[in-house]
């Protein structure tokens, strides 16, 4: 699945900011500072401009008494560890290929990586496997590593055996030693129970949780309606007509109920959560996710 970002997604990223909701251990030398930092977008110091960045936040004014250009650096950027947990099931392939919720997800994923590394951040990956194994891409923080990203997470082929997102999760809480931004995106198919555990565990050891429910429109309301004859072929039981506007009513109440509670779940345990619509321009996505 071939994946690009368009020059109006690329020129929003160099529009946004984003400040984590965790404070990361980290000792300053030759300052009279607190040891923690990374929770305040404040000032702390220099570091060289790269390629890519945004111009903006050069320091001009700094950058003339030398011959570098030079970016203020916030408390957070390059100390913050960011995971990206997606879902490889096979109904993340709904409804077909070119508005699937999958490539939705590769997409904010290529984002998201593009946006982080550029902050400095390190970007690392989890994705599900056949069989239960998880393909894990250790974090890195260059833009040189977004290829990488996106190739292993799109050659994954759909996982139509027992989910494996909780089991990605579970070995992630296991892998970090500091608090960390974890981003997992899901469609929440399956029995949420065990995924809502993993990320409610993950939230009460201090991370930054962030949950992206990914869903198509159709989801909450097929595209049927009037109504179906059914007919037995061998007219063993009479033949009945079926008012599928009643159904879908209930359909779409019950499936109301399901992406409720998941919210509630997942706010009581401290994480944040956001139902996104795949059809959404991801301009306003990534506006959303972001911009907190």
């Amino acid at each position: 699945m071939e994946i690009e970002l368009s020059k109006e997604v690329l020129h929003l990223l160099d529009r946004l900011k984003f400040t984590p909701r965790i404070k990361t251990q980290r000792r300053l030398a030759g300052r009279h500072a607190s040891p923690l930092a990374g929770g305040s977008p404040d000032f702390l110091e220099y570091r060289e401009y790269s390629a890519g960045e945004k111009a903006a936040d050069i320091d001009w004014r700094a950058s003339a008494k030398g011959d570098r250009l030079l970016v203020r650096k916030r408390e957070h950027q390059g100390l913050i560890q960011h995971w990206l947990v997606l879902d490889g099931s096979a109904s993340m392939e709904f409804p077909h290929p070119e508005e699937s919720k999958r490539r939705a997800q590769l997409l904010i994923a290529g984002a998201l990586t593009h946006f982080l590394s550029g902050q400095g951040d390190a970007v690392g990956l989890l994705i599900e496997k056949e069989g239960g194994a998880i393909e894990h891409l250790a974090p890195r923080r260059t833009r040189e590593g977004l290829a990488e990203l996106i190739r292993r997470a799109s050659a994954q082929p759909p996982v139509r055996a027992a989910p494996a997102l909780p089991a990605a999760l579970k070995i992630l809480a296991e892998m970090l030693r500091s608090p960390a931004v974890v981003w997992a995106m899901t469609d929440f198919a399956d029995a949420p129970g065990p995924a809502l555990t993993e990320l409610a565990h993950l939230a009460a050891a201090g991370h930054d949780v962030r949950v992206l429910h990914l869903a198509h429109p159709f989801e909450e309301r097929p595209p049927w309606g009037g109504d179906c004859l059914l007919r037995d072929p061998e007219d063993a039981i009479p033949e009945r007509r079926l008012h599928l506007e009643d159904l879908l009513r209930e359909y779409s109440e019950t499936y109301a109920r399901h992406c409720e509670a998941i919210a509630r779940a997942l706010r009581n345990a401290g994480a944040l959560y956001d139902r996104l619509e795949v059809t959404r321009p991801l301009e306003e996505i990534l506006t959303l996710i972001l911009e907190v």
